[in-house]
């Protein structure tokens, strides 16, 4: 279980049709300035996983576990099936198109022990068109876990999740959610009482260069239904309301279902208990066209970037 001093930590990366990519999370745990790592790479049944093999050869010198489910069974079962092969005494997860930084391991793994907590998460830098740093802000000392995400919007992107395997002996990810698999685990985290550290440095980056067949980009309001029905009576009135609004009016706006949408808007519970920044953003998506949106969208992100370009210039 340990080399020297050091405490086994088990990598799970769930894949699915990321053979041309997984490399790039691989060699960044490859290169953690932490030694005793194992690695168990989940493939969900990809259509790809011949490819996938392939590449799996190069690293045939590291302590790497490969598991192939015969059906696609989603995320949540690929990582619960990794997490059950697991020996470490820590659980880090990794999304296949994530990579960390160098010092990932290392800093969370220290972060924990110094902290005697049950997990640690940390910011994420995203790559790409979204550019930016997430979650700029902590969870308040009193506050829960949903109300930190989905009423302050906040983050624990699930590839900065650095566990003890203990917690795994109480709570799994749920198997039959297609989405909302990330704030699920979180809120079980909540249920059981989890306690955790913030660690205000980036240590994953989050890249949108490979969006094909990712669900996180569809606008199907059903799986948020359902998740919504299945803890609204565990959430406050302002997290489950502020969901309410910011995915599943929104999706249902994108859907076509505009009615239904504006019928839950304009609620008044719904309005009184929402998050005002999110119920004013659905607002402006109802009333305004989703093209001329996705275009003022695009035109700030490059007006930003130039006037990011002209004061490099000047400096």
């Amino acid at each position: 279980m340990t080399l020297g001093t050091q405490p086994l930590v088990s990598v799970v990366i769930p894949v699915y049709n990321r053979a041309h990519i997984i490399s790039r999370a691989l060699d960044s745990v490859i290169a953690q300035n932490y030694a005793n790592i194992e690695i168990i790479l989940v493939d969900d049944c990809s259509c790809d996983s011949l490819e996938l093999q392939e590449v799996l050869k190069q690293y045939s010198n590291v302590d790497l576990t490969y598991i192939r489910h015969k059906t696609n069974l989603h995320g949540s079962a690929a990582r619960n099936t990794g997490i059950a092969r697991a020996k470490g005494e820590y659980i880090a997860l990794l999304d296949s198109d994530d990579n960390w930084c160098t010092s990932k391991i290392e800093v969370c793994l220290r972060t924990l022990s110094e902290n005697d907590v049950d997990f640690v998460y940390s910011q994420v830098q995203k790559i790409g068109v979204q550019k930016g740093i997430v979650p700029l802000f902590p969870r308040k000392a009193n506050e829960t876990y949903s109300d930190y995400l989905l009423v302050r919007n906040g983050s624990i992107q699930t590839s900065t999740l650095f566990l003890k395997r203990s917690v795994f002996d109480k709570i799994q990810f749920d198997e039959n959610l297609v989405r909302f698999q990330d704030y699920d685990f979180v809120l079980s985290l909540e249920l059981i009482k989890a306690t955790s550290f913030f660690i205000p440095e980036v240590l994953v980056y989050m890249y949108d260069d490979d969006q094909a067949g990712r669900i996180s980009n569809s606008f199907d309001y059903q799986p948020a239904v359902y998740w919504h029905n299945k803890v609204k009576y565990l959430l406050s009135k302002r997290a489950a309301n502020s969901f309410l609004v910011s995915r599943i009016c929104q999706y249902m706006i994108y859907s076509g279902k505009r009615l239904t949408a504006m019928s839950i808007l304009f609620n008044p519970v719904v309005f009184l208990y929402t998050n005002k920044s999110f119920w004013s953003k659905v607002l402006l998506v109802l009333l305004v066209p989703r093209q001329l949106l996705l275009l003022i969208k695009l035109l700030i992100y490059r007006l930003k970037n130039t006037t990011k370009a002209l004061f490099n210039q000047n400096d």
